[in-house]
This record gives C-alpha cells, sequence and structure tokens, in this order.
C-alpha cells in the first residue's frame, strides 16, 4: 500500500550543502555507501553535488535545513546512496525535514519560548522550568537546539504543556530501566534502541512524568518504517514495495499520417499507463523525446490531452525533449485501471515536408508513491507536414459579452460568456469546448454550465465546475458542425449564490476550443480576431445582494379542516434565498375568515420550519379583529395581524430552500369566552406585509430589506366537522336465489368518513320496517342466525349471531374510521324454506342499516338511518339449462393423431347453485367412435376434469363420472369436449368420418343436493378426420396493368401438408369471370403452372391445364369470354406434397385483346381464384370413407370426377349418377391401394372444410 502524505511542509525550501553540514560537524568529507538506485527511505546524493537529501515514500525529496536537525535523525553519513545527476533532477525538491520527535527541544532566537517536539512537526510550548525538568530531569537545558527564524515555519504549533503528567506524542523516556516511547495514545517498551535508530543520549528521564497516564501499547522490538520514517509520511511496518507501472503505445496512437502546417493540437500519439495496483497513482513527471526531420520549434505547443481535453499546459521542445512537472500530479491513473494519455501539438507555419514523431522512455516518467515504470523507449508514429491552402480558419470575436459587469441577481439560466465565431473556407466539427471561471465566487454557488450555439442548446449540462475553475463541453461523441459563416456561442448557468463576489468565464487556451476539419480531419489552431489566440474572458459580473422569496407551495393545505382540532397546518410557503444567506428576523401573519368578526383569532399559532418551530406561541390573529390581546397590531379592517419574532433561528441559505409551515389550533383564541370559530367558516392565512420593515438581514452583504414586498395568501380552507356517507354496497347487487340457504348475505353497504376527520363507529342495526318485505316472505318469521362482518374488504370483524330476528337488530361496536377511509357491512342470516312458496319472483325481503358515531376531535354526533339494502328474492325452485357455446368451434377438417376441440357447450344456472356430477356425450356411429381413442372434458379455466372412452351404448356413448363442477346462482360455466384422435387409415379408423359430437345427458345436483339426470341432446358442428390434411392459402399480387402479350402471373397460392403425414393433390378448379366494357375479344392464352418458381406444365402430358369443356389451354387458343373455369390437373397420376411441407404455386398466362381502343371509361377485366365445395363427396347409398369411392377419369377432356362403385362399376372407368367434378380433389393417402389413377382407394375427397377455400381471387384489368 503506497505511504501517504501526512503533512506537506509547505515552508520556504533551503537546501543545505551537505559540505556545509559536514564541515560544522568537524568532518572534511565523506564517501557515499553505494552508487545505485535509491530506494524509498533513504539519504540520496547526486554526482557532482554534494547536498544530502532524504527520499521519501511520495517520490519526492527533502532537504535538512541544518545539521543539527540531520543528526537528530542519524548518527553519521553511512548509508548516503549516490545516483545520478539526472535521477536526483527527475525527484521533485518537496519540502524540509523536520526535527526528530521526542529527542530534542527546539527554540528560535528571537523567541525565549522552549517548544517540545511531537510527531509530524507538531511543536508544544514548555510553560515552566518545573514541568522542563519533570519531563527531562534537571539537566533539561542539554536537551535544547536553536532553529533558525527562517525554518520555524516548518512546524506547527500545538497546545502547550502545563503539566509533565502526561508526556507528548513521540516522546521517548526511561524510568531507569526500561526506555518507553508515547506513540498514537500508548505507552509503548522499546526493546533495542538502534533498531529504529534511537540515540541514548536523547532519552529523557525525568521523574514528573506518570506512565499511567497512557494504556500500554504493544513492545517495539524491530525496525518500523513508521519511526525511521524521516519525512514522517509512512503509516505502514514497513515501507512499501515499489510497484510496477506498465507503458505501452496505445491502439488508438495514430498511425503514420500527414499533418497540416499551421494547424492545431495534431494528434502525435496516445500512450496507455496501466495501474495494477489497487490505489491511485498520479504521474508528476513526464518526458519526451522529438523525433522526425524536424526541428524543436516545429512542435510550437505540446500538450497532454484526456481524449479530447487538454490535461497540461503547453510545454516546449528544448534540445529534442519535451517535459512536464507538476508534484500535484499531472494526470491520475484509476486503481486497477489504465489511463490513455494523446500527445498533441500545434505545428508551425511553413513546415511543409518535415517529419514529426514523439517517443516515450519508461524510465522518464515519475509517480506519486512507491511506483515506477521501465523498458525500452516506446516510439509513436512519423507524420508528414503539409501546407494546404483551403484549410479552415476558426476566429473568436474581439468582444467577449458580457462586456460590462450588470451585477445580476442570482438566477437560473444566466448569461456568463457570448462570443461570435467565424468559421471560413471548409465547414469544422466541434469537439469540444473546455472554459474556466477564474471569479472570487465559491464553485458551489454555481452550476448547471450549458453551451448554446445559435440559439440551439449542445451537449449535455455540466453540473459544476472543477477545483481549478475548469468546465468542460465534451461533444465527442456527436460533434456538431458549424457551417461557414458567424455563429454565436453563449454559455449560461444557474447561479444560486455568490452575493458581492465576481464570475468570470473565459476560454482560456487556444487547446481548449477543439474544431476539427472536415475534409482534412485535422483539428483547427483557433485565433482571435483572425490573429493569434488570447484568452476570451467575459467581464467580471458581480453578483448582486441577497434576496428571499416567499411563495405559496404546491402542496400547501386546501379543502377541509376540522374544527376544534389543535396544531393544524393552515399553510405551507417555499422560502428561497439567492446570492447569501439570509436571516428572517420577524414575519406578520393574519387569518382572513369570511364572517369579518372582529374578536377572530386561532389559538396557539406558530411558524415552523422544515418541521421544527421557530420563534414563540402567540394566537394568529383575524384580519378584521379590533381586540388588542389577541394582535401585535390593531386596526381591523383587514389591517391586524400578529406579528412572529425569529431571532437567529431563522436563516436561509442558497440552494437550500425550505418550507415554512403556518399552525394554530382550530378555535378561537381571544379572551371573550366566545368562539367565533365554527363550521362552514372559511379561513385563509395571508403573510401581511402591514407595518413589516427591515425584518430580513443579509449576511454577507450585511443590510437589512423588507421581505416579501407584497401580501402572500395561502389557499382558503373551509372549517368542517366530520361525517358519514352510508351507501348500498353496489357491488353486490340484488339478489334472485332459491331456498333455503344458510348464512346467506342478505344485505352489504359501504361506510365512507369525510377527509375532514376520523369518525369512532359507536353501534350498527339491522332493521325490517313492514315495506321491506312481500309476498309470503317475512324477515322475523323466514330469518335466523342473524349477524353482520364489518371492516375493509381484506380484514372483516364478525359480530354476535342473533338468533331470533326482530324488526330491530342491533350491535354496538368501537370501531375507528380514518379520515377518507371506506369499509363494509355485510349482514348474513340462514333464510327458511317459507320464504317462498312459488317461482314467481313476488317473495322478497330487503334490510335496511343504521349507523352511528362520534368526531372525536369536533366532539360531533354522527349518524344515518335507514338506508335500504339489496332486495332478495326467494324461490322455492331453480332452473338448470344445457346449450351449444357460441364459441363451440366451427366446421372443419381435421388430422389424425392428435387432441383436437371438438365442442364447447354451456351450462347455466338460474336462482340456484348446482353441481354438475356426471356427462354423457356421443357420436352417431361405431365407426367413428373407432376414429377416437379417448374424450376429455375441461372447465372453463382449461382445466381437465376427465377422461372416457366411447363404450357405452354400443360404442357410441362415452360418460365422465366423479365430476364436481360447481355453477354458482345466475353464472354459467362451459364445458369443452375435446377428442384424442387415433391415426387414420389401414388398419386403424378409416377417412372423412364426421366426428360431431353430442351432448346426450348430464346428472347434476341442487344446493340442497337432489340429484337429477336431464336428458336433452346438444350437437356439436360437423368434424371430418383425415390422416392429414391441407391448408391452402392465397399469395397476394400486384395487381398491375395488364399489357397484351405480356404474360403475367394472374394466381399464386401455398399448398401445406399437415405435420401428420403426407397428402395428394388431383384436380384445382379456378373459376374465372370477365368484364368486356368494350366489344373486345377477351383472351387469357398459353397457361403455366410454376412449382416453387419452377414450370411444371411445360411439355407435360402429366400436368394439364384445361377449360370446363376440357379443352387444352396451355396453346394460344388459351381462355375466352364463353369459359368459366380453369382447371389444373395432375392427370396420369398425383401431386404429393410431404409432410409438414409447404408448396407455392403460380399460375400463369398471357393476356390479349384487352381494351384494343385503350379509350378510358370501358376497360376490361379478369377474375380468378381458387375455388373449394359446399359439401362432402357422398356416394349413392354407400358408406363414406369405406370402399364406395371412385376416382374416376369420365369427365371433359381430362378432367376427373369422384363417383361411387355403385353407380359406375368397381373399375371405376364408366361414367355414373353419382359422378361429381369436383373443384378441389386430393387425399389423405391413408388407405392401401391407393394411387393417383382411376382407383377404388376410398380416401380420395374433396375440398368441403379444407381451411380457407375459397382463396381470395384476383383481379387484373387494362
Amino acid at each position: 500500500m503506497t505511504n501517504s502524505l501526512q503533512l506537506l511542509k509547505n515552508a520556504l525550501v533551503l537546501t543545505v550543502a551537505a559540505a556545509t553540514v559536514l564541515a560544522t560537524a568537524g568532518l572534511t568529507a565523506f564517501a557515499p555507501a553505494q552508487v545505485s538506485a535509491a530506494s524509498y527511505g533513504d539519504l540520496i546524493i547526486g554526482e557532482t553535488l554534494s547536498t544530502v537529501y532524504y527520499f521519501g515514500s511520495d517520490g519526492q525529496r527533502y532537504s535538512f535545513p541544518n545539521e543539527k536537525t540531520f543528526f537528530s535523525w542519524y548518527e553519521d553519513f553511512d548509508d548516503v546512496v549516490e545516483i545520478t545527476d539526472e535521477e536526483l533532477a527527475d525527484i521533485t525538491l518537496a519540502g524540509n525535514i523536520v526535527y526528530r520527535p521526542g529527542l530534542h527541544w527546539i527554540k528560535i532566537t528571537s523567541d525565549e519560548k522552549t517548544y517540545a517536539v511531537a510527531r509530524d512537526g507538531s511543536i508544544h510550548w514548555i510553560e515552566s522550568e518545573e514541568v522542563a525538568e519533570g519531563l527531562a530531569g534537571s539537566d533539561w537545558n542539554q536537551f535544547i537546539d536553536d532553529v533558525p527564524d527562517v525554518f520555524f515555519v516548518d512546524y506547527t504549533v500545538g497546545d502547550s504543556l502545563t503539566s509533565a503528567d502526561a508526556g507528548y506524542e513521540g516522546m521517548l523516556w526511561t524510568d531507569g530501566t526500561d526506555t518507553y516511547l508515547v506513540w498514537d495514545g500508548e505507552l509503548r517498551m522499546v526493546s533495542d534502541l538502534d533498531d529504529n535508530r534511537f540515540q541514548a543520549g536523547f532519552v529523557l528521564d525525568g521523574t514528573g512524568f506518570d506512565m499511567d497516564s497512557y494504556p500500554m501499547g504493544d513492545d517495539i522490538d524491530g525496525e518500523l518504517a513508521y519511526l525511521t520514517d524521516t519525512a514522517q509520511m509512512v503509516e505502514d511496518d514497513s515501507y512499501a514495495e515499489t510497484q510496477d507501472i506498465t507503458v505501452s503505445l496505445s491502439s488508438s496512437s495514430p498511425s503514420a499520417s500527414t499533418l497540416v502546417a499551421a494547424q492545431g493540437i495534431a494528434h502525435l500519439a496516445s500512450f496507455d499507463f496501466e495501474n495494477n495496483s489497487s490505489d491511485a497513482v498520479l504521474v508528476t513527471n513526464l518526458a519526451l523525446n522529438r523525433g522526425g526531420v524536424s526541428s524543436d520549434s516545429t512542435l510550437s505547443n505540446v500538450y497532454l490531452f484526456d481524449g479530447w481535453l487538454r490535461a497540461s499546459d503547453a510545454a516546449t521542445v528544448s534540445s529534442g525533449v519535451v517535459t512536464w512537472n507538476d508534484a500535484g500530479g499531472l494526470f491520475e491513473i484509476p486503481a486497477g485501471g489504465t489511463a490513455t494519455i494523446d500527445i498533441r501539438s500545434d505545428i508551425l507555419t511553413g513546415t511543409s515536408g518535415q517529419t514529426v514523431s514523439v517517443s516515450l522512455d519508461p524510465d522518464d516518467v515519475s509517480y506519486s508513491g512507491a511506483y515506477a515504470s521501465t523498458g525500452s523507449e516506446i516510439e509513436g508514429a512519423e507524420h508528414t507536414i503539409a501546407t494546404v491552402t483551403n484549410f479552415a480558419t476558426v476566429s473568436f470575436a474581439t468582444t467577449t459579452s458580457p462586456s460590462s459587469d450588470g451585477a445580476p441577481e442570482p438566477q437560473d439560466d444566466l448569461r456568463l460568456w457570448e462570443n461570435t465565431v467565424s468559421v471560413a473556407n471548409n465547414e469544422v466539427d466541434l469537439y469540444a469546448l473546455r472554459y474556466r471561471n477564474i471569479g472570487s465566487i465559491d464553485g458551489d454557488d454555481l452550476g448547471n454550465w450549458r453551451l448554446y450555439i445559435g440559439g440551439v442548446n449542445y451537449g449535455d449540462a455540466v453540473e459544476g465546475q472543477d477545483s481549478n475553475g475548469y468546465f468542460a463541453f465534451d461533444l465527442s461523441d456527436d460533434p456538431v458542425q458549424i457551417n461557414t459563416g458567424s455563429h454565436v456561442f453563449k454559455v449560461i448557468a444557474d447561479v444560486e449564490g455568490g452575493s458581492t463576489r465576481t464570475v468570470t468565464v473565459g476560454l482560456r487556451n487556444a487547446a481548449d476550443a477543439v474544431f476539427v476539419e472536415t475534409d482534412y480531419d485535422q483539428p483547427v489552431l483557433v485565433k482571435a480576431n483572425s490573429t493569434t489566440f488570447s484568452a476570451r474572458d467575459a467581464t467580471a459580473q458581480t453578483i448582486a445582494s441577497g434576496d428571499i422569496t416567499f411563495t405559496k407551495a404546491t402542496d400547501s393545505p386546501s379543502g377541509d379542516i376540522v374544527n376544534d382540532a389543535s396544531n393544524q397546518t393552515l399553510a405551507s410557503y417555499d422560502v428561497r434565498a439567492t446570492g447569501e444567506a439570509m436571516k428572517i428576523e420577524s414575519l406578520n401573519f393574519h387569518v382572513i375568515e369570511d364572517d369579518s368578526d372582529t374578536g377572530y383569532s386561532l389559538a396557539n399559532g406558530g411558524i415552523f420550519v422544515d418541521g421544527t418551530q421557530v420563534g414563540s406561541t402567540a394566537d394568529l390573529c383575524g384580519n378584521d379583529t379590533t381586540t388588542a390581546a389577541e394582535c401585535t397590531a390593531v386596526t381591523g379592517s383587514a389591517a391586524s395581524y400578529t406579528s412572529y419574532t425569529f431571532g437567529s433561528s431563522f436563516v436561509v441559505y442558497p440552494g437550500s430552500p425550505v418550507t415554512m409551515e403556518v399552525r394554530a389550533d382550530i378555535n378561537d383564541g381571544d379572551s371573550t369566552g366566545a368562539d367565533d370559530v365554527e363550521a362552514k367558516d372559511t379561513i385563509q392565512v395571508n403573510i401581511d406585509i402591514t407595518g413589516l420593515s427591515s425584518n430580513v438581514y443579509r449576511m454577507t452583504s450585511g443590510s437589512y430589506i423588507t421581505r416579501p414586498a407584497a401580501d402572500v395568501a395561502a389557499n382558503t380552507l373551509t372549517v368542517k366537522v366530520g361525517s358519514l356517507t352510508v351507501a348500498k354496497n353496489t357491488s353486490y347487487a340484488a339478489q334472485t336465489v332459491v331456498v333455503p340457504k344458510t348464512a346467506y348475505k342478505v344485505g352489504s353497504w359501504t361506510i365512507n368518513s369525510t377527509v375532514t376527520e376520523d369518525v369512532t363507529l359507536t353501534s350498527f342495526d339491522v332493521d325490517f320496517d313492514a315495506d321491506d318485505d312481500s309476498g309470503v316472505a317475512l324477515a322475523t318469521a323466514d330469518y335466523t342466525n342473524l349477524y353482520i362482518e364489518y371492516g375493509p374488504a381484506d380484514d372483516m370483524t364478525t359480530s354476535t349471531t342473533k338468533g331470533t330476528v326482530t324488526t330491530a337488530n342491533s350491535w354496538s361496536v368501537d370501531y375507528d374510521l380514518t379520515a377518507g377511509e371506506t369499509i363494509y357491512v355485510n349482514a348474513y342470516a340462514d333464510v327458511l324454506s317459507g320464504a317462498s312458496d312459488g317461482v314467481d319472483g313476488d317473495d322478497w325481503i330487503n334490510a335496511e342499516l343504521d349507523v352511528a358515531g362520534t368526531a372525536p376531535a369536533s366532539g360531533t354526533s354522527i349518524s344515518e338511518s335507514d338506508v335500504v339494502g339489496q332486495v332478495i328474492t326467494y324461490y322455492n325452485a331453480g332452473t338448470y339449462t344445457t346449450a351449444v357455446a357460441g364459441s363451440t368451434p366451427v366446421a372443419r377438417a381435421v388430422a389424425g393423431g392428435q387432441e383436437v376441440e371438438a365442442a364447447e357447450f354451456r351450462i347455466s344456472a338460474e336462482n340456484e347453485d348446482y353441481e354438475i356430477l356426471e356427462v354423457k356425450i356421443g357420436v352417431d356411429s361405431a365407426a367413428e367412435a373407432g376414429v377416437i381413442s379417448q374424450a376429455n372434458l375441461y372447465d372453463s379455466d382449461d382445466v381437465l376434469l376427465g377422461s372416457a372412452v366411447f363404450d357405452q351404448s354400443s360404442n357410441l356413448a362415452a360418460l365422465f363420472t366423479g365430476l364436481h363442477v360447481d355453477v354458482a346462482s345466475n353464472t354459467s360455466e362451459t364445458l369443452t369436449v375435446k377428442l384424442v384422435l387415433n391415426a387414420i387409415g389401414t388398419g386403424a379408423g378409416a377417412p372423412q368420418h364426421n366426428l360431431d359430437i353430442t351432448l346426450d345427458q348430464t346428472k347434476y345436483a341442487d344446493s340442497a343436493g337432489v340429484q337429477t339426470t336431464q336428458v336433452v341432446a346438444r350437437a356439436g358442428n360437423e368434424i371430418r378426420a383425415y390422416n392429414s390434411i391441407p391448408t391452402v392459402a392465397h399469395v397476394d399480387l400486384t395487381n398491375s396493368t395488364l399489357v397484351n402479350g405480356q404474360a403475367i402471373d394472374v394466381y399464386k397460392f401455398t399448398v401445406t401438408a399437415d405435420a401428420a403425414g403426407e397428402i395428394a393433390l388431383k384436380q384445382l378448379r379456378f373459376p374465372i369471370t370477365w368484364t368486356d366494357g368494350d366489344v373486345d375479344t377477351l383472351e387469357m392464352e398459353s397457361w403455366e403452372l410454376y412449382k416453387n418458381g419452377t414450370n411444371v406444365s411445360d411439355n407435360s402430358t402429366a400436368v394439364v391445364i384445361q377449360d370446363n369443356a376440357g379443352a387444352d389451354i396451355e396453346d394460344a387458343t388459351g381462355v375466352v369470354e364463353a369459359n368459366t373455369d380453369v382447371y389444373v390437373i395432375w392427370d396420369t397420376s398425383e401431386e404429393v406434397i410431404s409432410a409438414g411441407e409447404t408448396v407455392t404455386y403460380t399460375l400463369r398466362a398471357t393476356p390479349s385483346g384487352f381494351d384494343s381502343d385503350s379509350d378510358p371509361g370501358d376497360e376490361d377485366y379478369f377474375t380468378i381464384y381458387l375455388a373449394g365445395d359446399t359439401a362432402n363427396h357422398n356416394s349413392n347409398g354407400g358408406t363414406v370413407g369405406l370402399t364406395d369411392v371412385c376416382l374416376d377419369d369420365t369427365g371433359s377432356g381430362d378432367i376427373w370426377t369422384l363417383g361411387d362403385t355403385a353407380a359406375i362399376g368397381t373399375d371405376c372407368t364408366t361414367a355414373g349418377t353419382g359422378s361429381s367434378a369436383y373443384n378441389f380433389i386430393w387425399s389423405d393417402m391413408s388407405l392401401s391401394g391407393h394411387d393417383g389413377t382411376e382407383t377404388t382407394a376410398a380416401d380420395w375427397a374433396n375440398g368441403w372444410l379444407i381451411l380457407n377455400l375459397n382463396l381470395d381471387g384476383e383481379t387484373w384489368s387494362k
């Protein structure tokens, strides 16, 4: 760990030559102990000079003022280390060494006082000889050395020593047997003086020191660095080991480039400084070597940059070397991190053709603390300088505004710097601007710096300036392009304080304005008034004396306030100081009330600042009061007030606004005994400036002002007492229910307290008046076990139960209802069966609620009576119904081997709660049941209720038992049936069956447990099951105008086979329509079919395209206006699409004869789409999906049909009455013997229920 400097000796630095020190000591010469690199804690000397220095742990050297100081630390020069003069010069001279603590006492010639030297150069006057003798014994005067007056400033004077009892820090003392050191508030025994260079002749032995003054610490039995460190900076037991800093050429260092003569801050190289330690490290010295074919003056001003911001002052090159020194740190390398430093330089004009580079020897870098870098010299790239005639120029104007001291008041958005910048020859990009405030204002008094160019804000706001007054706008992430011409640059800030101090903002260095030429990508050397840049400073602005404002706070109380309540906040004000701290010594207030009472006041008024009372309590006077006892000033007629004085307790500081509250009791403070404060009064607090003068003191500028300058009124408040609102709970509607019922909710209400004050509820009454029932229902006869619950919905309190119900049923309670709170009151009772004799709706009862309570703050009694609750209508029976739900699936085709939703059924309960116990569903045939593996039943939340198989009634029904599905009164429940389908095909279920599910019956129980079986058939929609199914989709085309003779894609679609299996296509029909706007001969010729972009119909007999008459249209004959259809036929076999595959088909044709005269208004149109079928194929008397389907080529031309064996024979070659040329002939390829020729395979089907058919059409025109 790096040892930190505890005390920097900022004294006059004088070096005492070692020869002088030695000569005084009687020595004439000495030889250094070694010639090598020094370590921290060494005595060092150069090669030629004879001065001896101490090499501190901060990497700096310290001189000895005289030989006595030296010998307080050392006995001789045996351990002096010689280093080279260059190495010595690289080590900064930081200050003087002071006497070693505890050993010697000192005095100066101009002061007779004798001082004991303690730790860190702290000295303490020994006030008497008695104290001196108590510390050092009778020979105390032998311990005193004279220190020249000029070095006395190296010491810090501490408390005087008036007694020897406790000694002092650093004192070395012996009791005659052992030696002790006073250190860090402990007494520590020293085993061996030599270990830490203690000298026996300097040990005190006075008897006045009391060892018991300190606790005993650890023995000192070895060398400790914090004791031997001559500069007194080390805090650890040992000197820190030197840690390495790794220096390397940064990856961001520029490659060889062309620089521009006379440009600014050219990027020469970048170096990385890597610090792997756990502490930040400062670079205090850095030297670079110039390279290339150039002179020292070529690099006219060299800078260190951190990114785009200048990190050093300009340095010049001397004998090929440029050096920076700063004991406070040139830049910082973060702990465990890397600092990248750019080397930039202005380029001298007239240097075209020269080359420049820089290199860095890691040995030429010095650091704070025990850090070093070594290695070979690191060279940056070499750059060539050229002359450019059209390089951009940037010049700041002569005048910088504000040009005179406007003595501005503290304010937001204060303009502090403005200049007009002229750009010529070419555009530039602004990367950064760095300003400095050199005024006397404290940096904490202003901030939120913003940059405007041409009235537009650029970059992020800068929170504040650094310790040197700098603030920078780094725009490098999004540089601002500045076009040629003049542009107004403006800097504004928010000024909170700084009264009587100055703000002087300036652009101090040309390198702080980074403009990069857009064509050459090189920074421009900015100018001022078209010549060499000089600082562009605005005139110092002296911040005006402070002020203070009082503003009604946005959250100042409004609305109602409770009568007779204590310590109520009546007003809230935001109080803000600007410029300087402001002390408010007094303020006047009065309260405006609507009755113009002349004896009005509010008791115990007080002023509170940020929650703490300032000043004394006093009645708050009414503005019209004429009674002197309650007011400071009594003139009546809106001019009376109470004054509150604050002394020094009410101070407001700039940037730290406070909240001032006015509080009082809401009752009359006068002494007449009559209370003028009444409910419905309106009151308003006002800061009254009547009689107010010089009440605010400016604590910096030292003058008084009167504030506020005008009355500041708070919100008007209305004095009220608490009240209740009791209402029927609208979230619980009127009920219709079947009797009997247990613990049934017979009424529900809400109770709300106004926001004025809390209310304590004391009683609830649930009443049943003569007009609160109808029919045979009567509360006193049909209700028993009546009780209530009350409180918030999630924390209800239950009352006692009244077994017998009367017309008035009361409960005493003690419930605190807070202001603005809403609670519920629910009444419950057992309802007997006698409450209804039918289902005519004539039997009903409603309850009424009475509530009583008190408002504690105002002492008001509150009540609400006869609030009618819900009408509860009673029936002696409910209604249970079933229906097909509106959300049941539509008719569709599905693939086998999966679970599919078949139907949804809605079960409704009216006036009664029911529980569904069993559900029975059915299909039309055992063959259909054979396609189904099992049926699953789900509730409204898609939770599985049960599973069943079709094994009831000859495999036509499935029964779900053991159900417990609740259907609450006047609600419904939706049950969903899903079918798990078997694989379909040979050896499994046959294809094309309609699996339309029917709800055959349900068994249910009512709330009394009575079970009923309802047999009412509810049929779901058609579901055709196949092994796999196609999904067809239209692909929309861009319908451009037809061009006769030019082939176009007229229709495009996709066919996707379900993942369950492959499918086959046989024939597709595309209906076409024509609109002939004129007497034209319209024709679509040369039809082609493309599959995934490949023509599959050209010169093919396998795929043919024909019209509705069976004529080929793939040639020039095409289709004409008389034709109504286009057929695509896979004639010799079939088109197979693999499971999960999607195929894109495109029909292409060439138009002819469209709009032959091209006259507007008589355009011709052609429309085409892919058609589905309107019903499933049914053979004549055969069984669908088994053995009777014929795929036969008996239609016109090559058009195929579906028929049946009963009509056309088992060879499927003869046309029959059952044959139809369907629009969409396809197969799920599920049966053995399937092929695409004339066949009796029963797995061919039409386009009934195929998803998306009919497809959208395409319309073409010309």
